[in-house]
């Protein structure tokens, strides 16, 4: 509770300011979504959870990883790894994009080619589009 009271009188000295820093943001968004994530789960009594309630919760792992962030600004040794790493990050993010589209076409490409999904122990029958059953099989035979 010290947390949350501290981040409201936070909220309530800076106001619209205290939204320009991105660890504030991540801090209340990440507890505004743990409030709706705790209410579903009580609501619908852990019946299940949709795709909307993985994606959140995915979400709310990554703020909390992002988090620990905030920890490693205020030592100026660590800052050094924090500059280094969002820079890296940054940079790689299209190569990830390139990587996944050029996984896409290629997969496209043997779907027009005529290429079929050769499954004889019926791994992937569970995948009701042919094209995710043809990427899976791609990425399978990759791995070798």
């Amino acid at each position: 509770m010290f947390f949350i009271s501290f981040e409201w009188i936070q909220l309530k000295q800076q106001h619209w300011l205290y939204f320009t820093d991105p660890f504030n943001v991540n801090d209340f968004s990440q507890f505004v979504l743990f409030v709706y994530i705790y209410f579903y789960k009580m609501l619908t009594q852990f019946e299940g959870d949709n795709l909307l309630s993985m994606y959140l919760q995915a979400f709310i792992l990554f703020q909390a990883f992002y988090k620990s962030f905030y920890f490693l600004r205020i030592y100026d040794n660590y800052m050094f790894i924090l500059n280094m790493s969002y820079r890296l990050i940054r940079m790689m993010i299209p190569f990830f994009i390139f990587i996944g589209f050029s996984f896409i076409y290629i997969c496209k490409v043997e779907q027009s080619l005529g290429f079929g999904v050769h499954d004889p122990h019926h791994e992937f029958m569970d995948i009701p589009s042919k094209s995710l059953r043809l990427m899976f099989q791609d990425y399978r035979s990759a791995n070798g």
